[in-house]
């Protein structure tokens, strides 16, 4: 049967049994009413500044945390500020199509003609009996060994040429005889015959060129610029007799490009 206890007066310090909130004394190591041993004493002030300590370390940290991810948040949208804001890129402008290139000119170089002469020599044989033709188209073969000729002084004879098309020519030119050696006889025809001295090149425009030659076996060129579709050629001189009394023409030579 338990005694009644009055509270003692330490009760007023605030000094309580944890389990059944009898008031101890301070130095009390079981609690008189409900026999629980006691440790350390703790007053209610003390409690409630050990709660509200606490309470207070728990805001600091959750408000330190609030405030390292609102900043952590601020950082972010900084960063997706300066993305957007950043200058924005280089438009590439839309490449102009250059110009298409115009093919180049082809280079000058011999012109297809066909040929008619003003007159003409029948064949003859070379020292071997061959026959030998002297037709105009021999001018234009390739081959200086064959030729054109006129009989006497070839002076005014002429050699009409029809281009295949419009052409700008730039040079014009002939060998001034017979460039070849008797394959069997072995004589000199350039030496034998006559020797053009001057010729005139008249093109379909009417213009003309005056073109004087030296007696040598070459190819002699002037330098022309026109367009044309025909070269008329007029033998305008030619050196003495020296044997066989032929003017003879060997190549001509003309030189150009389509229009």
């Amino acid at each position: 049967m338990y005694t009644f206890r009055s509270a003692p007066l330490s009760s007023v310090a605030g000094v309580y049994c944890p389990r059944c909130h009898a008031a101890l004394e301070p130095k009390d190591r079981r609690c008189w009413a409900c026999g629980r041993r006691l440790g350390p004493s703790i007053t209610r002030p003390a409690f409630y500044t050990i709660v509200i300590g606490v309470l207070t370390a728990v805001l600091v940290v959750g408000v330190q945390r609030l405030w390292a991810a609102a900043e952590e948040r601020g950082n972010e949208k900084t960063k997706t500020h300066a993305t957007t804001t950043a200058a924005p890129p280089a438009t590439t402008a839309a490449a102009t199509p250059a110009p298409s290139a115009t093919a180049a000119p082809p280079p000058p170089g011999p012109v297809t003609a066909t040929v008619k002469a003003s007159s003409a020599t029948g064949p003859a044989q070379n020292g071997c009996g061959q026959t030998t033709t002297y037709d105009p188209a021999n001018v234009l073969d390739g081959d200086k060994a064959t030729a054109w000729r006129a009989a006497g002084d070839g002076t005014g004879q002429s050699l009409q040429f029809t281009l295949g098309a419009s052409t700008h020519l730039v040079q014009v030119g002939l060998i001034p005889g017979y460039d070849k050696i008797d394959d069997c006889s072995g004589a000199d025809r350039f030496v034998q015959m006559r020797k053009i001295t001057g010729v005139k090149w008249t093109f379909a425009d009417g213009t003309s060129v005056a073109q004087s030659f030296t007696p040598d076996r070459t190819m002699q060129m002037t330098n022309v610029n026109v367009v044309t579709t025909s070269v008329l050629l007029e033998i305008t001189g030619t050196t003495g007799a020296s044997g066989l009394d032929y003017t003879p023409i060997s190549e001509v030579s003309l030189i150009g490009s389509p229009a």
